[in-house]
């Protein structure tokens, strides 16, 4: 998984670099779609993934489908000259998450209970 990861942060840096030496000519359009692409992927997974139990690795991989999906068609619906995909996309994201963290079991691990109720290091017990 390591390396594998680190294959592909080579690849998505040298693409990256590829599009910074001749920058489309529309790069704030590109901006926003990615600042969207990131809210829709990363803020239930972080938002849940920090502050509630129920979550799971498929409530995450539902709630990039539902922020992709959403992002992308966002701009052939009757609403995409008006509304930004942003907010769709971070909803139908968040909904994901709910719908398939609701779902499933709730989790109970002994694992979890030990992170979830540690201290921050530094404070006495």
């Amino acid at each position: 998984v390591v390396r594998s990861t680190r294959w592909l942060v080579l690849v998505f840096a040298l693409a990256t670099a590829v599009v910074a030496i001749k920058p489309p000519a529309d790069i704030v359009a590109l901006t926003s779609f990615s600042g969207a692409l990131y809210g829709a992927c990363f803020l239930p997974a972080i938002l849940f993934g920090l502050w509630w139990r129920r979550g799971s690795s498929a409530s995450v991989l539902a709630s990039f489908a539902g922020g992709l999906g959403t992002l992308f068609l966002w701009p052939y619906s009757p609403w995409g000259d008006v509304l930004h995909a942003v907010f769709p996309a971070v909803a139908a994201s968040v909904a994901a998450y709910l719908l398939v963290a609701l779902s499933g079991p709730a989790r109970g691990e002994p694992e979890i209970d030990r992170l979830f109720s540690a201290q921050p290091s530094g404070e006495a017990s």
